[in-house]
């Protein structure tokens, strides 16, 4: 019975201490350049070298689009972008951003996917029938 308690007790020490965040709206700069920080860390240029030795399946999960502190205040008032922030250090450890096609004017890259969007026939590519063809 003793060494079934220790084994409960070894077993709890090495449990992870639980994970509190927050999922909200960035709030101000400081939101911001943590969703920079988070993204410098992780651009496919900079994750290129690390992970040169790396299995294949664990090299997905970079980030290939950067984004100024300009463009994100920009983007935040447009609509709000989301962030994960840690309960205790107060620090950004997740983010999404969402882009409306409003944006286009300030993003090349936006433009042209919502280009490549529009131009695809889904009622043919997808066999799907238009709002007409359903009446």
């Amino acid at each position: 019975q003793q060494e079934e308690q220790q084994q409960q007790q070894q077993q709890q020490q090495r449990q992870d201490p639980p994970v509190n965040f927050t999922v909200r709206a960035a709030r101000g700069d400081d939101d911001l350049k943590g969703i920079m920080k988070l993204q410098q860390l992780n651009l496919k240029k900079t994750l290129a070298d690390k992970n040169k030795d790396l299995p294949e399946r664990f090299k997905d999960g970079f980030v290939t689009l950067e984004h100024s502190l300009e463009l994100l205040r920009f983007m935040n008032r447009e609509i709000p972008q989301v962030v994960i922030v840690d309960s205790a250090t107060h620090e950004v450890i997740g983010y999404a951003l969402s882009k409306t096609i409003g944006m286009m004017h300030k993003m090349a890259f936006l433009k042209s996917f919502v280009s490549t969007v529009h131009a695809i026939d889904c009622t043919q590519t997808l066999g799907m029938r238009t709002m007409a063809e359903t009446d």
